[in-house]
């Protein structure tokens, strides 16, 4: 049987919005490790992860070490992306860098 690890990671570094910067807390606060326990899966609750904070996010080279890192954990089954603001980026070129980001971070 697989062990689920859960990290908080703090998304309000790269947010212009409020509210995403307790996102680890408020899952926490609903008992998601308990639920999923609950549910039969085995769940290790592993903290929360600092991330240096920026006032506009993190540098592309900055995104692709912290993924690099995660990634390579073997417990890692998920990465969701909470924030992107579609109206700053009318050209598309931090999406596609995002997506070319996460890209080149999978196993090869």
């Amino acid at each position: 049987m697989s062990t689920y690890h859960v990290l908080g990671v703090p998304l309000r570094s790269g947010s212009l919005y409020p509210g995403s910067e307790n996102d680890a807390a408020a899952y926490r606060d609903a008992n998601l490790i308990d639920r999923l326990r609950r549910a039969g899966l085995t769940v290790v609750d592993d903290g929360d992860v600092d991330v240096p904070s920026h006032e506009r996010g993190l540098r592309l080279d900055e995104g692709l070490a912290l993924l690099s890192v995660l990634m390579a954990d073997p417990r890692i089954r998920v990465i969701e992306v909470a924030e992107y603001a579609a109206l700053r980026d009318v050209q598309q070129r931090s999406v596609l860098a995002l997506i070319d980001l996460l890209a080149q971070c999978l196993p090869r």
